[in-house]
């Protein structure tokens, strides 16, 4: 992963392939885990540059986590309390089920989260225990039409309108 500064042309690699070297962005390798240095499966980073905090979408644990670049400290600041199951009308807003992808909304401190096995965006402001569904199914019903989704991955938010866009798996 590369990042600009304010329109710099010079690259500065945060993570990935630098000619044979990586620097190591958060979690450890080679062990999974559900403490704050082992991630299971992860799907998702993305970077605040405003407060200079990474928020990685660690799906199997269920949770999002906040890093601060070079500190091994982390903060849950969404999930981390088991898998929340979306049948028979039992969501509880304090979980997630598989997150798979996450946005940062600057101007607001506020996540939206691709709660891929419920089948839901969730909107959980930073700092608060429980989240709100704004698209899909408040209860996790898969479906084609158009107020549900199928097992949403990934999102991004429009500047101007704040739509959700989401990708999704078709099962044929």
């Amino acid at each position: 992963m590369t990042r600009y500064h304010n329109g710099s042309l010079i690259p500065t690699t945060l993570f990935g392939s630098t000619c044979g070297a990586s620097t190591l962005l958060v979690g450890e390798t080679r062990l999974s885990g559900n403490d704050s240095l082992h991630l299971f499966n992860p799907q998702d980073i993305t970077l605040n540059e405003d407060n200079g905090f990474d928020y990685v979408a660690d799906t199997f644990n269920h949770r999002i986590l906040r890093y601060s670049f070079g500190s091994p400290m982390t903060t849950d600041v969404a999930g981390g309390n088991g898998a929340g199951i979306g049948a028979n009308f039992s969501i509880d807003y304090t979980q997630l089920n598989e997150p798979y992808g996450i946005y940062v909304s600057k101007n607001t401190s506020t996540f939206y989260i691709a709660d891929t096995v419920n089948n839901r965006i969730v909107r959980w402001r930073l700092g608060q225990s429980t989240g709100m569904t704004i698209e899909g199914d408040c209860n996790g019903m898969v479906g084609t039409a158009s107020s549900l989704l199928n097992v949403p991955l990934t999102l991004t938010m429009d500047s101007i309108c704040m739509s959700v866009i989401q990708e999704t798996i078709e099962y044929k």
